[in-house]
């Protein structure tokens, strides 16, 4: 029965870090529930090598089982996401390391009143969707072990249209979600209810869902901040919904703010960006500056810019031109940024530049408009040595290294044969 059994879960990479995942787990309405399923358990690892999803069958009477399903990770894939599988190792505890909390969260689909158009002589399971980082979970109750956002999506399922083999959260009637954010024992916990909106138009009332805020130990109190490049901007409460709205009355990007304060706890602060009208860069092109192939030691300048949207004033437009040597390091003597109409036909910063790197420089435009809207243009310089065609680098000589590892190895025998001239 799933109100006396649950189940653990948390995803390490190969040093013990926790990664955020997501699941599918349904279970039998009625009666506490008399099967519980998780599947299609995933998440992206970031650490090539062993990763390790670790999960704990649990009862309230203390008996548990702990069981670990490896996934091995090449360089080449890490980031790809990944469903874990099985393998034969197996763990006595679970003991992740990171930043460990002990949060308990009354979820809402304990029972789920199935509507009335739906045909009650069935059976139906109750579904949820979980994201976020270690937890356990025991009936309605999930108990978060690692700070951070945790999201819950409700939906049922009727038993006729349930594979329990293939079944995926997709495949149930969505009911509703939310969000919680957890810091620590004693600080306040943020739940967002619905969606916050990415995008409005210009002059719209941007309306922001209900938010509450508590700890363990009570309700919270919620502060809301927006701002629009750094300065306030004034919302409205509505008490019937519990919910704040502004007008976007300008282009650009809206910050918004949600902080819960509970007695003396540490607060807790989420953060949203909501993008109102003009969401859109500067278009430009550049002409002429150091481009293309180069001799180590040339003479490095940037090339002058201009816009090319015939409806971008020139006002309020500003711009940054860097360079990157082939460690990947800014070259800051390099770097010009100001408004677009002193800078723009900038060479350099009245500092000589010398390429006297082997390898690939990379030039980076930015071009800003005034509303805070980027565009970024990127392109490489191959610098190489004097009478060399192509810059030596580390990984080149291991090339020729392997090159010559895979002729011996082929049991090909190569034999150098120089030739003397003799005087006559």
């Amino acid at each position: 029965m799933c109100s006396y059994t649950g189940f653990e879960v948390q995803a390490l990479s190969p040093d013990g870090d926790i990664y955020d995942l997501t699941l599918d787990t349904f279970f039998t309405l009625g009666e506490g529930g008399a099967d519980i399923y998780v599947r299609n358990i995933t998440f992206a690892p970031s650490v090539a090598g062993v990763n390790r999803l670790i999960v704990r069958i649990f009862d309230v009477n203390g008996v548990n089982s702990v069981y670990s399903y490896d996934v091995t990770v090449a360089e080449s894939v890490v980031g790809g996401g990944n469903t874990v599988r099985p393998s034969n190792s197996s763990v006595s505890t679970i003991a992740p390391s990171g930043n460990l909390v002990n949060v308990r969260y009354k979820l809402r689909n304990e029972v789920i009143n199935v509507p009335s158009n739906e045909d009650s002589t069935k059976t139906y399971y109750a579904a949820r969707q979980i994201s976020g980082g270690a937890f356990s979970l025991m009936g309605a109750e999930i108990v978060a072990k690692t700070q951070g956002t945790y999201t819950v999506y409700d939906a049922y399922i009727s038993e006729d249209k349930l594979n329990v083999d293939t079944f995926k959260f997709e495949d149930a009637t969505y009911s509703d979600h939310y969000t919680f954010q957890v810091v620590n024992n004693s600080a306040p916990v943020i739940e967002v209810q619905g969606e916050l909106p990415a995008y409005e138009a210009k002059g719209a009332t941007v309306v922001l869902p209900s938010v509450f805020g508590y700890s363990e130990y009570g309700n919270a109190e919620i502060d809301i901040k927006v701002t629009h490049k750094d300065k306030p901007v004034t919302t409205k409460y509505d008490e019937a919904t519990n919910s704040y709205s502004f007008v976007g009355a300008n282009d650009g990007a809206y910050t918004v703010v949600y902080t819960a304060t509970y007695a003396n706890a540490k607060p807790v602060t989420f953060t949203h960006t909501i993008n109102v009208g003009d969401v859109e860069g500067p278009e430009f092109e550049y002409e002429g500056g150091t481009q293309g192939r180069q001799t180590a030691g040339a003479t490095f300048e940037f090339g002058t810019l201009k816009l090319t949207d015939s409806e971008e004033s020139e006002s309020g437009i500003t711009i940054t031109k860097k360079l990157y040597d082939p460690s990947k390091e800014e070259v800051s003597e390099a770097t010009v940024s100001g408004s677009y109409r002193t800078y723009k036909d900038k060479k350099n910063n009245d500092t000589e530049i010398k390429l006297d790197k082997s390898g690939d420089y990379e030039v980076v435009y930015t071009v800003t408009d005034s509303v805070g809207n980027s565009t970024e243009l990127r392109y490489t310089i191959t610098v190489v040595r004097a009478g060399s065609s192509t810059p030596t680098t580390f990984t080149t000589v291991s090339t020729v290294l392997i090159i010559v590892a895979v002729v011996l190895l082929a049991g090909v025998i190569v034999y150098v044969v120089r030739f003397r001239k003799v005087k006559k």
